[in-house]
């Protein structure tokens, strides 16, 4: 597999080891012989060499979402009283925040507009966010989605864009359903974006939504 997992203190010319099966390696820690890589499933998956190369290309192949369900594939498997393969194991469901909305986030009475149509669970996501405020001449694009998070009537969606252009920012918008998206305004719709060094660019609380329509699934 690679010289970076033969445990401390190996032969210079050990070439070969015998590896544990997977069973109960997402409750195992600290991973490989070494130690050195803590919980740190995907760093495990990058030290395979030799005959553990082809598959570490295959892994790096895969996009982000990819990657991410095999490192929860892996996480899932734990063994209860080690009997039994994968019991106990809890597979998160993908949800999707979609459409467009808008209201007034802040006091003057100017609107936000917005639209989103986000898929995914925690650690990874995919699709787009716009949002734009004409009080301040704000015009955010996402670039990527990092993660949908939901939590009883509360979705979070996280990730980076460009305000007016200029990229390296982060966002996170939250919506709030209170019994069926619709107009007339049956949610709240908030969103807060981080300039690159982390200082806050734009903060608004989740407000009333006052036209269009935010739409929570689970595709």
């Amino acid at each position: 597999m690679g010289a970076g997992l033969f445990a401390p203190g190996a032969a210079s010319t050990q070439t070969t080891m015998k590896t544990a099966e997977l069973w109960d390696v997402g409750s195992d820690s600290p991973l490989s012989r070494t130690g050195s890589f803590g919980s740190d499933m995907r760093g495990v998956i990058l030290a395979h060499g030799n005959e553990g190369e082809a598959s570490k290309q295959a892994f790096l192949n895969l996009t982000s979402g990819g990657q991410q369900d095999i490192v929860n594939f892996l996480r899932m498997q734990t063994i209860q009283g080690k009997v039994g393969e994968g019991s106990g194991a809890i597979i998160l469901r993908t949800h999707r925040l979609s459409g467009a909305a808008r209201n007034i986030p802040l006091d003057g009475g100017f609107k936000a507009s917005f639209s989103v149509d986000a898929s995914g669970k925690p650690t990874w996501g995919t699709g787009s966010l716009s949002y734009s405020y004409a009080r301040t001449g704000l015009n955010f694009v996402s670039t990527a989605i990092t993660d949908v998070v939901v939590s009883g009537p509360m979705t979070a969606v996280t990730g980076t864009g460009t305000v007016n252009g200029t990229p390296g920012y982060r966002f996170t918008a939250t919506f709030l359903d209170n019994g069926g998206s619709g107009n007339g305004g049956s949610g709240t719709f908030g969103m807060t974006i981080l300039r690159p060094d982390g200082t806050t660019y734009y903060s608004a609380d989740p407000q009333r939504i006052t036209g269009g329509a935010l739409t929570v699934s689970t595709p």
